[in-house]
C-alpha cells in the first residue's frame, strides 16, 4: 500500500477525498477523472492531480478503466485504453484507412512480451487471466454497442430473424447465427468447387496449451498435410501392438481412447440420459465398411490388446479413429473420420440456424446513398474493358480477379486462387432473390439490363428472367407449352409479315436465288453470297462461314431468313447451308427449376442449409442434370414414361430437331414409332434419397444425352449398327446376349474389349448362372 500512496495518483486523489469527507463541511465533494486526451500525447505519461478532480462515471473506454479496475497491475495510474490512440506513424501503411488504434489492438499489443518494458502485467497470474477476460468482456461490449446504434447503416431490415431482442447481429460479428451460415455457405461452395470432402480431421486442443501454442501447432499441421503423404489406408480404430509398435501403442492410449463411461463411469461428461452420446463402445468389426446412412464402420478387431484408465480395462471398441503418424507426430487428440456420403458436408459447419429474411425491394436497397460502387457494379464495368472476365460468372470472379476495397475495383490476379460465392437470399426477398438467381447463371453481364436479357430477350422483371430461363416451377407454363407447339403449324404465316418484325427490332435476313429477284426485295442478296455457298456443289460440301466472324454472329443474331425463289436452287446447296447453321449456331441450356420439400418443423433451415445451387449440383441416376445443354440434332433419351401410346417410354431414343422455351421436339430413332414426331414437356420430377433429409422436386426436360446407353436401356430396340464397349466383363445372367441381339446382323456388330491393364483384347467371359437351368 505504501507504494500505491506514493507513485498512484489515482490512490493519492481517493484518499485525499475521503480525508476531506470526514469533515461536515465536505459534505457535497466529488472526485472526477477527466477521460478527454490529447491524442499527441504519449498514453503512459502518469496522470496528474489536476486531471483527477470533479465527477464522472467511469466506462469501459476511460482512460484509467483498468488502473481502477486492476490496481496491482498498474500500480502506477497508468492509462489503459481510450478512444483516439494513434497509429505510430513510422511503422505504419500510408494507405492504412483507419487512423486510431482499436480496442481489441490495444489489448493485443498489450499481452505481448518485450524485453525493454516491465514485466507487471505478464508476470500477474490469476490477476492477468482476469485482466485477459475482463479485456475481451470488454470488446464484446462495445462492438455490440455499436452494432445496435448503427442498424441503420447494417441494413438490419433485411436480417430478420438474426436478431438479439432488436438488435440484428451481421455476419462480421464472430459466432452470431449469420456468421455460422456464411461459414457454412462458404464450404458449401469448397465442396461444389472441389467435391464432397474425403476426411474429417479433429485437432483437440489440451486446456494448459497457450492459444499462439496451438496455434502454431494447427498451422504446422496444415504444413505437413500440403508437404506429406500420410493419408490412404491408414485410418486406424485399433489399439496398435505394444510389442512391436510401443511409440504408437502410448500415444493411442494416451490420446485416442475414449472413456471410460457407462455403468464403469455413470458421470463421464458423455453420458446422457444413461448411455454414451459418442456411442461408446463401438461393436468388434472385422472389416472396416460402410452403413447404409453413409457412415464408416471401422474395422475393430478382438486381438486381446487392451489399455487401463483408472480401475477399467478398455480394448479397441473404445479407440478413436485416428492416424498413427500424424498422432505420434503432433502428440495432441487429432481424430480422423472418413467420410463417403455427400451429405456428411453439412457436419463441416453445423450449428446453423437462420430465420427467413424480410421482403425489401431491390430498388430501395440500390437507392440508398452509400451504395455507389459495388463489387456487382464493377463487375459490369470489368466486363466491358476486359473481354476475358466475359466467360465468367459473378462468383467466379475472384478466381481470377482480385477486389481491392480502397479502390472499389476488380483488377486481374497475379498469382493464387480464391473461390467465390453469391451471399444467401430468402426468396421472401422478392426482385433480390431473383437478381442472385440469375447471377449464379449468366456470364459477362455489362448492365442490369443484361442480366434480365434472355437468349436476346429484354425481360422486365428478374422474376421474369429467371421464368423465361426455367429456373421457376409455375402452372402456366402448361399453357405455354400448348401455345408454343400450336405455332409450329402456322409459324410460316407469321414469319412473312417482314415489317412488323423489323418494327420488333428483330433481325430478318432476306435472300433470293437469283441476282434480279434480290433487286426485287428490301435489303436482300443472293443467297450465294450471303451464305458462302460453294459454286460447285456435292454431299460433302459445306458453307465457308466461320465460327466468331461477323457473318456467323448475324445469322445466330436472326430471327427469320426469307428465301426468295428457295425452289430453284440444288437440294445439295440446302444441305450444305444447314450443315453451316448447325455448326456455328449455339445449342440451347435448359436449367431446372429446384426445390425441396420436408415434412420437418423448421423448412427454413434445410432452406439455409440446402441453398439453390446446391439443390442444382445434385445428380441422380434416372433424373435429369439440373443444367441440360442441347442443339438440334443432338441424340437424346427419355427418363420417363410420358406417353407409351405414341413410343414415349423409359429409355426411348429421339433425335432433337426443334429447341424451343418450353418444349423439345424430337424424332424417335428405331423401334415400332421409328420417324416419328413428338414434343416432350418439362415434368417435375420428386428424387427420394436416403442421404438427404428432403425430397426433392426438380422440374426439367426428362431427358439425357444419349450418345451411348448401357445394355439394360437398350433392351427391346433393333439397331443396324452396334458398338459394344466392354472395360470390364458383363457380371450378370444374359447380359452379354442382349447386347449382341441389338443388332440385325453380324456384320454390323464390333466389340471394343479392355484388358485388366486397359489395352484392347479379344475375347471376354459371358455370364450364365447354372441355377437358371434347374429342372428344366
Amino acid at each position: 500500500m505504501k507504494l500505491f500512496d506514493v507513485t498512484n495518483e489515482l490512490v493519492k486523489s481517493f484518499r485525499r477525498v475521503r480525508s476531506q469527507l470526514l469533515d461536515p463541511a465536505s459534505a457535497n465533494l466529488r472526485l472526477r477523472i477527466v477521460g478527454a486526451r490529447d491524442t499527441t500525447s504519449r498514453q503512459y505519461e502518469l496522470p496528474t492531480g489536476a486531471e483527477l478532480e470533479g465527477l464522472k462515471r467511469i466506462t469501459t473506454v476511460h482512460p484509467k478503466y483498468d488502473a481502477l479496475h486492476f490496481p496491482v497491475l498498474f500500480p502506477y495510474g497508468e492509462d489503459g485504453f481510450h478512444v483516439g490512440i494513434p497509429y505510430d506513424p513510422v511503422h505504419t501503411a500510408p494507405t492504412l484507412k483507419r487512423k486510431f488504434v482499436t480496442q481489441r489492438e490495444y489489448y493485443a499489443f498489450r499481452l505481448q512480451h518485450r524485453d525493454d518494458e516491465g514485466q507487471t502485467l505478464i508476470r500477474g497470474g490469476k490477476a492477468l487471466q482476469h485482466y485477459v477476460v475482463d479485456a475481451f468482456a470488454t470488446v464484446e461490449q462495445n462492438r455490440l454497442y455499436y452494432l445496435r446504434s448503427h442498424q441503420e447503416d447494417l441494413r438490419s431490415e433485411l436480417y430478420y430473424g438474426d436478431a438479439v431482442g432488436h438488435v440484428v447481429l451481421p455476419s462480421s460479428y464472430t459466432g452470431s447465427p449469420r456468421y455460422m451460415k456464411q461459414l457454412y455457405l462458404d464450404a458449401m461452395a469448397v465442396v461444389h468447387h472441389h467435391g464432397s470432402p474425403d476426411l474429417f480431421i479433429t485437432f483437440t486442443c489440451k486446456p494448459e496449451i497457450v492459444a499462439r501454442v496451438f496455434r502454431m501447432k494447427l498451422n504446422a499441421l496444415e504444413d505437413e498435410l500440403h508437404r506429406s503423404h500420410f493419408f490412404g489406408k491408414t485410418v486406424a480404430a485399433e489399439l496398435p501392438d505394444p510389442i512391436t509398435d510401443p511409440v504408437g501403442y502410448e500415444a493411442v492410449t494416451k490420446f485416442m481412447v475414449h472413456g471410460p463411461c457407462g455403468s464403469d463411469n455413470p458421470a463421464n461428461v458423455c453420458m446422457k440420459d444413461g448411455s454414451c452420446s459418442k456411442y461408446f463402445p463401438k461393436a468388434f468389426n472385422s472389416e472396416t465398411t460402410t452403413d447404409q446412412f453413409g457412415y464408416t464402420v471401422y474395422r475393430r478387431r478382438d486381438s486381446g490388446i487392451t489399455t487401463t484408465k483408472g480401475t477399467t480395462q478398455l480394448d479397441n471398441r473404445f479407440v478413436v479413429p485416428y492416424n498413427r503418424n500424424l498422432l505420434v507426430l503432433f502428440q495432441a487428440h487429432i481424430n480422423v473420420e472418413v467420410c463417403h456420403q455427400g451429405r456428411l458436408i453439412k457436419y463441416l459447419f453445423k450449428y446453423i440456424t437462420k430465420g427467413p429474411d424480410r421482403k425489401q425491394k431491390l430498388s430501395r436497397i440500390l437507392g440508398r446513398d452509400a451504395v455507389t460502387e459495388t463489387t456487382l457494379t464493377q463487375w459490369f464495368a470489368l466486363n466491358q474493358r476486359d473481354t476475358d472476365a466475359r466467360s465468367l460468372l459473378y462468383a467466379q470472379t475472384p478466381n481470377r480477379y482480385i477486389w481491392n476495397s480502397r479502390t472499389k475495383r476488380w483488377s486481374k490476379r497475379k498469382r493464387g486462387f480464391s473461390l467465390g460465392r453469391v451471399v444467401y437470399i430468402h426468396p421472401g426477398c422478392g426482385d433480390t432473390f431473383y437478381l442472385r438467381q440469375i447471377l449464379t447463371k449468366i456470364r459477362g453481364a455489362l448492365s442490369y439490363a443484361d442480366l434480365r436479357t434472355v437468349n436476346g430477350f429484354p425481360c422486365r422483371t428478374y422474376q421474369a428472367a429467371c421464368q423465361r430461363l426455367g429456373l421457376l416451377s409455375n402452372d402456366d407454363e402448361w399453357l405455354l407449352v400448348i401455345k408454343e407447339v400450336s405455332q409450329w403449324g402456322m409459324c410460316g404465316l407469321l414469319r412473312t409479315i417482314l415489317a412488323r418484325l423489323k418494327e420488333l427490332g428483330q433481325v430478318v435476313l432476306v435472300v433470293a436465288s437469283s441476282g434480279i429477284a434480290a433487286t426485287l426485295l428490301p435489303d436482300a442478296s443472293t443467297a450465294h453470297s450471303r451464305f458462302k455457298i460453294p459454286l460447285e456443289i456435292d454431299h460433302a460440301s459445306s458453307c465457308n462461314i466461320k465460327k466468331g466472324t461477323p457473318l456467323a454472329q448475324l445469322i445466330i443474331d436472326a430471327s427469320l431468313i426469307i428465301w426468295d425463289e428457295a425452289p430453284m436452287v440444288h437440294r445439295l446447296s440446302f444441305e450444305a447451308v444447314d450443315r453451316a447453321f448447325c455448326d456455328i449456331i449455339r445449342g440451347q441450356t435448359y436449367f431446372s427449376s429446384d426445390t425441396l420439400h420436408t415434412d420437418a418443423t423448421d423448412p427454413a433451415r434445410l432452406e439455409a442449409e440446402y441453398p439453390t445451387e446446391f439443390l442444382n449440383n445434385l445428380s441422380f441416376n434416372g433424373c435429369p442434370e439440373h443444367q441440360i445443354d442441347l442443339k438440334v440434332f443432338t441424340p437424346i433419351m427419355l427418363l420417363r414414361n410420358l406417353n407409351p401410346d405414341i413410343g414415349l417410354c423409359n429409355g426411348t431414343r429421339l433425335m432433337v430437331i426443334y429447341l424451343g422455351h418450353y418444349v423439345i421436339r424430337g424424332v424417335i430413332m428405331g423401334g415400332t414409332f421409328d420417324g416419328k414426331t413428338v414434343a416432350i414437356p418439362r415434368i417435375v420430377l420428386n428424387v427420394n434419397d436416403h442421404r438427404w433429409p428432403f425430397v426433392l422436386k426438380r422440374r426439367q426436360f426428362p431427358i439425357r444425352l444419349c450418345y451411348a446407353m448401357t445394355i439394360n436401356k437398350s433392351q427391346g430396340q433393333t439397331l443396324h449398327s452396334v458398338g459394344v464397349y466392354l472395360p470390364k466383363p458383363v457380371f450378370s445372367h444374359g447380359q452379354l446376349y442382349v447386347a449382341i441381339s441389338r443388332v440385325k446382323s453380324a456384320a454390323g456388330l464390333r466389340f471394343l474389349i479392355l484388358n485388366d491393364d486397359k489395352t484392347p483384347f479379344n475375347h471376354t467371359r459371358n455370364i450364365v448362372y447354372s441355377e437358371a437351368f434347374t429342372d428344366l
